[in-house]
């Protein structure tokens, strides 16, 4: 397992939080391949190991306690904090399997609601496995991250206004633009309405009668 969640972030911005998992791939292979999709250095990723596997940052031993990581056909990852801190929104559904390619990745957007000293993230994972009609499910992982939210930066809060007032203008064209086609069609149903009333008010002249001939002005005579 390697995951990823930033020690510090910032007022009102989106951070990323990764974690993957795998079944077969040694864990530094994991941390270099999650590094290089991250494109950071390879120290910034932690890693914990499944029971009885071989660390190669402990010399090759085996790895015991609480950096053992009991991993399943189907595991379930969830990030959580205080909802006065955080918001934290998932890209996915919170349950993977690894049964068809052995590895399973999750990633969450999280965002500072204020600056603070402190607050805490907490990562979960659990492991399940398929009993036939039953699954037993234990948990496998329980971080919690301390992370250090700082206020934003002058220039961070003028690039956030920004592009605030930039999307209320396309808002207001948009808004505008679409009164101006209903005008446009309100204008167009007002002057056929009143077509339609002059047309129906104007006088209609019969037909002459078939064999019916125009009275010949009288003649005087003399």
């Amino acid at each position: 397992m390697a995951f990823h969640i930033p020690a510090k972030m910032t007022e009102g911005v989106a951070s990323r939080v990764d974690l993957w998992i795998a079944l077969n791939m040694p864990a530094d292979q994991l941390k270099a391949k999650l590094a290089e999709a991250l494109q950071m250095d390879s120290d910034n990723i932690k890693i914990e190991v499944k029971p009885g596997a071989k660390d190669p940052a402990a010399g090759g031993e085996q790895v015991r306690g609480r950096d053992q990581v009991y991993v399943g056909q189907h595991m379930t990852a969830t990030l959580s904090g205080n909802e006065a801190d955080f918001i934290i929104i998932p890209s996915g559904p919170a349950g993977k399997s690894l049964i068809n390619e052995g590895m399973a990745r999750w990633d969450w957007s999280v965002t500072p609601k204020h600056a603070s000293g402190s607050a805490a993230l907490k990562l979960v994972l659990q492991a399940s496995i398929d009993r036939g009609v039953d699954q037993d499910a234990f948990p496998s992982v329980h971080e919690s991250i301390a992370v250090e939210a700082a206020p934003q930066t002058l220039w961070q809060k003028s690039i956030r206004l920004i592009k605030a007032a930039t999307e209320g203008v396309t808002l207001i064209n948009g808004l505008l633009s679409l009164l101006g086609l209903a005008s446009v069609a309100g204008l167009l149903g007002r002057l056929k309405q009143s077509f339609s009333r002059r047309s129906s008010a104007a006088p209609t002249v019969p037909p002459a009668q078939q064999g019916e001939e125009d009275p010949a002005p009288a003649r005087m005579r003399g």
